[in-house]
């Protein structure tokens, strides 16, 4: 028909259907994790000195040690319709101040990160453009190197008293000697001047 009806038979008689009357609805997609890869390397729970327990996608945070800094996390939008077509964004609180966009390119990459405490957020939209502000968020923790733990600040503070303690008492020693030579020349020069007038 012109108005673009479509007339459609059955055994139950002709049913009337316009596609323009179709309202499109699409819910925000879904996002989940999909990889943990370190210094480009992919991790999983069985690798050696993995950050996982189980699986990324199943994981809610991390902890990664001072050589492990540099990282990538993977994550896909379950929205299959024109997939290519999905876009997506994420932020790590703490070191991110604003969004990165990145089209439709789906792995968040970090270089260098210093240690501390971080959550990674993601979000998504699909093909229609219905963005999942909600997102996903993954809890990181970058542990400092051994030479900067609270333990070796504690050896520093203890080498460095000991030294300012060993210093003290060698100085005092020193005093006391040249105390001790002083008091022993004086001695030594009325010794002289008393046998000199006995004599």
């Amino acid at each position: 028909h012109d108005n673009g009806d479509l007339f459609l038979g059955s055994t139950s008689g002709i049913s009337v259907f316009n596609p323009k009357a179709l309202t499109k609805i699409e819910a925000p997609p879904e996002i989940i994790l999909t990889e943990l890869r370190i210094f480009n390397e992919p991790v999983t729970s069985r690798s050696e000195n993995s950050p996982l327990t189980q699986s990324i996608s199943d994981t809610k945070s991390i902890t990664l040690n001072y050589e492990q800094r540099v990282f990538s996390v993977g994550f896909s939008a379950l929205s299959y319709r024109s997939s290519h077509h999905n876009q997506y964004a994420y932020k790590l609180e703490g070191f991110d101040k604003e969004w990165v966009h990145s089209g439709n390119r789906h792995i968040a990459s970090y270089t260098n990160i210093s240690p501390g405490k971080y959550r990674l957020l993601i979000k998504a939209a699909n093909a229609g453009g219905a963005w999942n502000e909600q997102g996903i968020s993954l809890d990181i923790q970058i542990l400092p190197p051994l030479w900067r733990t609270w333990w070796a600040y504690a050896i520093y503070t203890a080498v460095f008293l000991g030294l300012l303690i060993g210093f003290y008492r060698y100085k005092t020693k020193r005093v006391e000697l040249i105390k001790e030579r002083e008091v022993n020349a004086k001695l030594i020069k009325l010794d002289k001047m008393k046998d000199s007038f006995l004599a």
